[in-house]
């Protein structure tokens, strides 16, 4: 059944075709194997969120039946992130993303990139906004590196945590990053 979603989905492919769009940030509806956003073959990177029990229906009623769909957004030789997620799904995401081919990164805190530029301001209310933050500057960051530095393959990162994920050290925003283009002092 096409869903208002799918429907919308498949005329944003269209348009971004159409227009050829240089980069279009595509975000997924219930995410991973079977969100119609996934047919993408080669992501310059991907991320994940905090997990929660939703979905449950198509996604299943545990947190490492969730992790394990949502990790079928992985692709092979695609950069992964995620934020600090609850240890058995950090274990599902593990194993989803070797089964892949894909390096997974866990993201740093928010404040560890506040740490060089100062606190951030946030558009948006909630603590769950800190991480998507942090996995949103990752992210960026990472096609930056991907798309305009391609001699650096390498990413750093501090330790691997007990499940064997790498853990991401934090780069120094730029000004531009952290202020955001419409800020009248970068005008």
């Amino acid at each position: 059944m096409l869903t208002h979603f799918r429907f919308f989905t498949i005329l944003a492919f269209h348009v971004f075709l159409q227009e050829k769009v240089d980069l279009a940030v595509i975000e997924v509806g219930i995410g991973g194997t079977y969100d119609c956003t996934n047919i993408i073959r080669k992501p310059w990177v991907c991320g994940i969120s905090s997990l929660g029990i939703d979905h449950t229906q198509i996604l299943g009623d545990t947190i490492e039946k969730i992790a394990w769909h949502k990790g079928g957004i992985f692709k092979p030789g695609v950069p992964a992130f995620t934020v600090k997620q609850p240890e058995d799904a950090m274990v599902k995401l593990r194993s989803r993303a070797k089964e892949m081919s894909c390096p997974l990164w866990v993201c740093p805190e928010l404040d560890d990139y506040q740490k060089d530029c100062g606190p951030f301001c946030l558009g948006l209310a909630g603590q769950h906004q800190h991480s998507n933050a942090s996995l949103a500057l990752q992210l960026s960051h990472t096609w930056l590196q991907r798309r305009c530095l391609p001699a650096d393959k390498s990413f750093p990162f501090t330790s691997v945590d007990n499940t064997g994920v790498l853990q991401m050290t934090a780069f120094k925003p730029s000004p531009i990053i952290v202020k955001g283009p419409c800020e009248e002092s970068l005008l």
